[in-house]
C-alpha cells in the first residue's frame, strides 16, 4: 500500500503561549470587543503598513462600506470596479445607493485592466455639471475599487495616477492581498499623489484600504 494520504490544512494556525496568554489577560479586563487592546492593534497595523489611520471593524465588507460612505458615495452614484471578486465588493456600492461598473480584467492575472478602465474613462465618460459623468447614462462616477487577488496586487502607483487624472477616490479591497506589495510598498497603504497628466483638473483625490490579516478573514482592518 502507498503512503496515506497526507493533511493539508486551508489555514493552520500559529498560537504560541504569548497569544494564549494576551488572549487571557483580555478576558480578565472585561473588554471583548474594544478597549485599549483594539487600539493599540489599530496603532500597530497602521505603523506597520505604513498607513496614516486604521480602523478595526468586523467584516471586510463593513470596512468597504465604511470606505464608501466616507467619501460621500451615495443614490445615483457609480463606482468602477472589477466582476473577478468576492460578491461583497459590489454589494457594498448597492448598500449606498449606487450602482457597480464593472470593467473587465487582465486575462493572465485576473486584476483590473488598468488599459481597459483608461480606454473606458476617455471614451465612455466627460465632465459635464462639476463632475466625472457616465455618457450613457448622465450618472456621477465617484470611485474605483480595484480588487487584489490572491497576494497579487493591481499595479497601484499606475491606477492611482489615472484616478487623480480623472478626480476619482480610490478604495482598494485588499482583503486578500496581506502582507503583498505593490512597487516597494504595501498593498493599499502607498499615498495618494497627483497625477502628473496635463489636464488642469488632475489632482489627488483620498485613498482608502481594507484588509482581512487573517484567512479567515476575522480582523478586518481600514486604513487611510
Amino acid at each position: 500500500m502507498g503512503d496515506p494520504l497526507r493533511r493539508i490544512a486551508f489555514a493552520e494556525p500559529d498560537i504560541t503561549e504569548e497569544e494564549i496568554a494576551a488572549v487571557g489577560e483580555c478576558l480578565r479586563s472585561g473588554w471583548l470587543t474594544s478597549g485599549p487592546n483594539v487600539l493599540a492593534f489599530e496603532e500597530a497595523f497602521a505603523k506597520y503598513v505604513g498607513a496614516r489611520h486604521a480602523v478595526a471593524v468586523n467584516s471586510a465588507t463593513a470596512g468597504l462600506h465604511l470606505a464608501l460612505e466616507a467619501g460621500g458615495v451615495g443614490d445615483n452614484d457609480l463606482v468602477i470596479t472589477t466582476p473577478y471578486t468576492f460578491t461583497a465588493t459590489a454589494e457594498v456600492i448597492r448598500y449606498l445607493g449606487a450602482d457597480p461598473l464593472l470593467i473587465d480584467v487582465e486575462p493572465r492575472t485576473r486584476l483590473l485592466d488598468i488599459a481597459a478602465l483608461a480606454d473606458f474613462l476617455r471614451t465612455e465618460s466627460s465632465w459635464r455639471d462639476g463632475g466625472l459623468r457616465h455618457n450613457d447614462t448622465g450618472r456621477p462616477i465617484r470611485a474605483v475599487m480595484p480588487v487584489h487577488v490572491a497576494g497579487l496586487p493591481c499595479d497601484m502607483p499606475a491606477l492611482r495616477a489615472l484616478a487623480a487624472q480623472y478626480e476619482l477616490q480610490v478604495v482598494e479591497d485588499a482583503a486578500h492581498s496581506l502582507p503583498a506589495r505593490s512597487k516597494a510598498r504595501w498593498s493599499g497603504a502607498a499615498r495618494t499623489r497627483a497625477s502628473s497628466a496635463s489636464t488642469p483638473r488632475s489632482r489627488s483625490r483620498p485613498a482608502r484600504a481594507v484588509w482581512s490579516p487573517q484567512a479567515t478573514r476575522r480582523w478586518p482592518i481600514g486604513c487611510a
